[in-house]
């Protein structure tokens, strides 16, 4: 017998938060790294990488920002169907 993916109602809420917050977390990583990369290039600091670096690594964190995305509005809609059926 097949179990299903969430229980409840509150299984998905958690599940909501948790993908939403790894998500913001990449986003926020991503952010802080192209500051990085502006700052050295605008104001011409050495820092450990050169700019360039930041950007890749900041386009990284973007990109993976982008599953943990998928799967908080896959959650929403589950939410959505959970609270259709009560």
């Amino acid at each position: 017998m097949v179990e299903k993916v969430f229980r409840n109602r509150e299984d998905v809420k958690k599940d909501m938060i948790k993908w939403g917050r790894i998500n913001l977390g990449c986003v926020v990583i991503a952010m802080l790294l192209i500051l990085a990369g502006v700052i050295e290039e605008a104001f011409e600091y050495d820092l450990i990488l050169a700019s360039i670096s930041y950007y890749l690594i900041a386009i990284f964190f973007a990109i993976v920002s982008v599953a943990p995305h998928i799967q908080t509005l896959f959650d929403r809609q589950m939410y959505g169907i959970e609270s259709e059926k009560k």
